[in-house]
């Protein structure tokens, strides 16, 4: 059974992931190519898909920083890069 703060310890974990592991800066670039790369592999626009087309990217992202899949996901895109 988890110990009750693992959620805790989980989400900062990822937060340490996205912030030091992963520069802003050089994730901002990485998810252009990454959109474009994945927009035409699967013949989907972002704009059509989100969800689809999120999930593909933070796989990629994720494996490409050697990161969780979790620091890629929509919510951390929104935060760190959309806006």
């Amino acid at each position: 059974m988890p110990f009750p703060d693992q959620e805790i310890v989980e989400w900062q974990a990822d937060e340490f992931a996205g912030l030091v592991l992963v520069p802003r800066a050089i994730l901002k670039d990485e998810f252009k190519k990454a959109l474009k790369d994945t927009e035409e592999l699967v013949k989907i626009s972002y704009k059509d898909k989100p969800e689809l087309v999120t999930d593909i990217l933070a796989r990629s992202l994720a494996a490409k920083f050697t990161v969780s899949e979790k620091m890629g996901e929509e919510k951390t895109y929104k935060r760190r890069i959309l806006k």
